[in-house]
């Protein structure tokens, strides 16, 4: 699956997460893999532990780059969600 392989990397390029960021990732990883939650889902959980971390004061510079990327998709979204469209 595209998703895993990019938080694996993202683990690789990015040595510098806390344990807990860690280990959260390769929880996740570990769900996905084992079909226990789809990735979308992962990710909206990530994204909320992320935030939590981030309220706590505890998020690491390499964390806040992962809730970045996790997040783009989901402001993106949204941002289209708000645009009028015509109907001509």
């Amino acid at each position: 699956m595209r998703e895993i392989k990019k938080l694996r990397q993202f683990m690789t390029i990015h040595p510098q997460l806390t344990p807990q960021e860690q280990h959260m990732i390769l929880h996740y990883i570990e769900k996905i893999e084992t079909n226990q939650i789809p990735f979308e889902q992962a990710r909206i959980q990530m994204i909320n532990e992320l935030r939590e971390a981030s309220l706590a004061s505890t998020l690491s510079i390499s964390g806040r780059k992962l809730l970045s990327t996790l997040q783009r998709k989901e402001w993106l979204f949204g941002l289209l969600s708000q645009m009028p469209f015509s109907h001509h």
